[in-house]
C-alpha cells in the first residue's frame, strides 16, 4: 500500500483470499518508533485511507458504514486499553514474575473480549467479524501463555533448553487446543499450534525433543484440515531455514497430504530448489532398504526379512518413539499378539525413529523390549516406505508366506476387524 501523507488520501483493494490484518505505523509527535493501529481488511473491500487532522491514518470503505465502524475498532480498543500489537504493545513494562505475566495475560484476555461486547451493545458487528475478534483474542492468549516454554520459532534461535512450563501454563495446554479451520491463517492461531504441537510431542516424556522433524510428524497425526497444512507449511520453513536433513521427506509428506493449494504451490515450487540441494546427498542409491535389529548392527534388508516368512500371517507394525498415536495402540497390540501368536501370527515391528538410542529407550517404553524389532535405515525416505506409500504412522501392513502383500494399510490392533481379518485368513492361508 502506499504512503499516505498528512491531510492526503488514497485507495486499495484487497485481492487476497482471507481476511488481512495490516498494521498501519503513523509518525506522530509523542511516539518515537511510530503509533500503531491495527485493521481488519475482507477480499474486495474498497478501502478508503485518509489522514485524520492529528496525523492518524483512518480507513473506510465508502457507502458501507457498517465495515467502517468495523475498520475503527482497533484504534477505539487501543485508545482505551492500549495497544494491541506493533511496537508500542512490545514496550510494556515486564512482569516480576512468570505468575504476574500470566496474570497480566489473562487480563488483557477479559478486557478485551469485554470491549468487544461493549461494542457489539452499542453497534452492529457481523458475526463474521466477531468471530475473527474472539478467535484473535483468544489465540494471541492461548500464544503469549506457551510461546516461552514451547515456541518452535524461538527454540530454533536458542542455543539453552526452554525453561520448564509453571502449572499456570501446563493447565492451559491440558485444557486443550481450540481447533478453527475457519481462522487458520491468523498468526497467533499458527503460532498457538504450533506451541501445542511441541507441547504434546514432549508431553511426559523425558528423552523427547524438539525437533521440527518431530513436531512435523506431531502435527500429522493430531491435526487435520487447514489446520494440519497451515502447521505442516510452517514447521517446512523452519525446516528450511535450519536445512533440516530430513526437509525432502517432510515436503513430500505435506504433498501428499495438503489440500490447500495455495501452500501447496508455494511448497513445491518455493521449496523446491532448497529439497533438491539437500537431497543429492540422499541419492536412489542410498534409499536402502536395510534394518537394523537391536544387537545386529550390520542389520539386513527388507526383502531378506520378507524372504523368510513362514508363518501364514506376519502383521507389521511401522511405528516411531515419538509418536503418540503408536504408544497408544501398544497395549492392544501386546493382547493381540498373546492372543495369536500361537495360532501362527507373526509379530514385527519397525521403527521409523531418526534416533536410534530413542528407539532402544522407547521398546523398553512401550514393552516392546523382547519383540521382533528393527530400524528401518532412512526412514521415510526408504524404498520400501516410499514402496508402501508410508507418510503417516502408526501403519500396519499384513504379509502372507514368503512375505506375500495381503493388506498394505491394514487396520489399527485395538480395532475389532483386525481380529475378525486374522481369523478370516488363518483358516485360507493354511
Amino acid at each position: 500500500m502506499a504512503r499516505v501523507n498528512k491531510g492526503k488520501s488514497g485507495s486499495f483493494i484487497l485481492t487476497a483470499p482471507y481476511p488481512v490484518r495490516i498494521i498501519c505505523v503513523d509518525e506522530l509527535t509523542g511516539y518515537p518508533n511510530g503509533k500503531s493501529t491495527s485493521f481488519v481488511i475482507y477480499p474486495d473491500d474498497h478501502i478508503q485511507a485518509t489522514k485524520d487532522k492529528a496525523g492518524n491514518t483512518r480507513l473506510s470503505v465508502a457507502g458501507d458504514s457498517l465495515r467502517s465502524k468495523e475498520l475503527n475498532f482497533f484504534a477505539q480498543m487501543n485508545q482505551v486499553l492500549g495497544a494491541y500489537e506493533g511496537f508500542e504493545a512490545s514496550m510494556r513494562a515486564p512482569a516480576k514474575t512468570e505468575q504476574d505475566r500470566v496474570a497480566q495475560i489473562e487480563k488483557a484476555y477479559e478486557q478485551r473480549t469485554r470491549f468487544l461486547k461493549q461494542q457489539a451493545d452499542q453497534y452492529p458487528i457481523r458475526p463474521a467479524f466477531a468471530a475473527y475478534l474472539r478467535a484473535s483474542f483468544y489465540y494471541t492468549r492461548f500464544e503469549e501463555l506457551t510461546g516461552n516454554y514451547f515456541s518452535p520459532w524461538r527454540q530454533s534461535k536458542q542455543a539453552v533448553p526452554p525453561p520448564t512450563a509453571i502449572p499456570a501454563v501446563t493447565e492451559a495446554l491440558e485444557a486443550g487446543f481450540r481447533v478453527d479451520d475457519d481462522h487458520f491463517y491468523l498468526f497467533e492461531y499458527r503460532a498457538a499450534a504450533l506451541n501445542y504441537l511441541t507441547y504434546l510431542a514432549g508431553k511426559g516424556r523425558a528423552d523427547a525433543q524438539s525437533d521440527v522433524f518431530q513436531l512435523f510428524q506431531t502435527g500429522v497425526s493430531r491435526f487435520s484440515g487447514q489446520t494440519r497444512d497451515i502447521a505442516l507449511f510452517d514447521l517446512l520453513t523452519i525446516a528450511s531455514k535450519d536445512s533440516h536433513d530430513s526437509l525432502a521427506v517432510m515436503v513430500n509428506q505435506f504433498m501428499a497430504l495438503s489440500a490447500n493449494p495455495a501452500l501447496r504451490s508455494y511448497v513445491s515450487e518455493g521449496l523446491a530448489s532448497k529439497v533438491d540441494v539437500l537431497a543429492r546427498d540422499r541419492t536412489v542409491p542410498n534409499r536402502t532398504n536395510q534394518l537394523l535389529s537391536v544387537s545386529n548392527v550390520q542389520g539386513l534388508n527388507w526383502e531378506s526379512l520378507t524372504d523368510s516368512l513362514t508363518q501364514p500371517l506376519t502383521y507389521v507394525d511401522f511405528w516411531a518413539s515419538w509418536c503418540g498415536p503408536c504408544r497408544a495402540e501398544m497395549p492392544s497390540s501386546h493382547q493381540l499378539k498373546a492372543d495369536y501368536s500361537k495360532r501362527g501370527v507373526r509379530f514385527v515391528y519397525v521403527s521409523l525413529d531418526k534416533d536410534p538410542a530413542a528407539w532402544k529407550r522407547a521398546l523398553r517404553q512401550v514393552g516392546l523390549a523382547d519383540a521382533e524389532n528393527y530400524l528401518l535405515v532412512n526412514e521415510y525416505d526408504s524404498e520400501i516406505a516410499r514402496r508402501l506409500k508410508i507418510v503417516t504412522i502408526p501403519r500396519y501392513v499384513l504379509l502372507g508366506r514368503g512375505g506375500k502383500l495381503l493388506q498394505a494399510d491394514a487396520s489399527r490392533p485395538g480395532d475389532p476387524a483386525t481380529r475378525q481379518l486374522f481369523d478370516k485368513l488363518l483358516t485360507t492361508q493354511k
